[in-house]
């Protein structure tokens, strides 16, 4: 009888926490990268809608396009804040993909640099105009940059192992998983 509890009490311990559930370091670790590409992919294509949109308006000014720009800035600064912050899994997929996780970081970082280079490098009375003729070159880059953040999931499902799975199953790589 007593052998009995002990197992019924185990195999209730294991359905109340013991792996049904659980999230492991590596689904987690998945969620955090992309909730954050997601998130910023979704961020970005806003603003620029809402910047095609605000400068198709008469009277919009360099003001409303560089109003737009800093909230690019400030949305792609908390994505590399986030994606440097998540510790991946400590196996040799982690750190690989660790190291795709730098590299995209740093292609992001790059492309904002391009676009802060050219800020700077307009007069202080370029016109509106002025502004999107120098910066409309870039526009590339930028899609570029965003489509990178797909590309990057990609990769990392790539990676094989459990990364693959954490990265298949995670709910919020599903979006960047899809074809558009």
């Amino acid at each position: 009888m007593r052998l009995a509890a002990i197992i019924v009490l185990a195999l209730v311990a294991a359905g109340c926490g013991g792996g049904g559930g659980s999230t492991t370091e590596e689904e987690a670790w998945a969620d955090d990268v992309c909730t954050s590409v997601a998130s910023w992919r979704t961020e970005v294509q806003t603003i620029v809608t809402n910047a095609t949109s605000a400068l198709t308006q008469p009277g919009a000014t360099r003001a409303d396009l560089e109003g737009a720009i800093d909230e690019g800035f400030d949305a792609t600064k908390t994505l590399v804040e986030d994606l440097r912050a998540a510790v991946p899994p400590d196996t040799t997929e982690g750190d690989e993909a660790k190291a795709a996780v730098d590299a995209f970081v740093d292609d992001v970082q790059a492309s904002d640099d391009k676009v802060r280079s050219a800020l700077g490098g307009l007069p202080e009375d370029a016109g509106l105009a002025q502004v999107i003729a120098e910066l409309s070159g870039l526009a590339t880059n930028l899609q570029t940059t965003v489509d990178n953040g797909r590309a990057l999931v990609t990769q990392l499902t790539e990676l094989g192992g459990s990364l693959k799975d954490a990265f298949e199953n995670a709910e919020s790589c599903q979006e960047l998983q899809e074809p558009e």
